[in-house]
């Protein structure tokens, strides 16, 4: 099991807000049931922006599927983390579970974390947004880049 920081502390705010946008483009108002069955959204693109109006974080899916239990359920997940505006880390996953009240994400599927020095892949992961730490449970590998100069 590796732990590895890539989210900034402001990422509980983000993953807050990315909820709140997904729930009110599908028009959500509660859990599914049979006068409101399961949204879907397909290709969606959320991007948060700094105080300066630089480009800070996109998150982007083929699908997100919100769940009668609240959680949200996202299909080829890809966020890029960017600092001063520059693109500094992609998370890709064909699969990710949100949970929308514990501002977390996990899954049992495939993951890499790229950034420009190290390459991070494995089975299941978990993210909480509070503390910013991505963890990966399984056959974690990692990659370093440019060693050599």
């Amino acid at each position: 099991m590796v732990k590895y920081k890539v989210f900034s502390a402001a990422s509980a705010q983000i993953g807050r807000r990315l909820v709140v946008v997904l729930l009110l483009a599908a028009g959500w108002s509660g859990g599914a049931n049979a006068d409101n069955p399961p949204q879907l959204l397909k290709g969606f693109r959320y991007p948060e922006y700094d105080q300066q109006g630089r480009l800070t974080m996109e998150v982007m899916g083929d699908e997100a599927l919100l769940q009668a239990d609240g959680l949200i359920r996202i299909t080829n997940l890809k966020m890029v983390l960017y600092e001063e505006g520059k693109p500094v880390t992609e998370v890709m996953a064909p699969e990710c579970l949100f949970d929308r009240t514990r501002s977390a994400a996990n899954s049992t599927s495939t993951v890499t974390i790229v950034r420009s020095e190290v390459i991070l892949t494995g089975e299941g992961f978990s993210w909480n947004a509070d503390d910013g730490c991505f963890q990966i449970n399984r056959q974690t590998r990692v990659f370093l880049k440019n060693t050599v100069e």
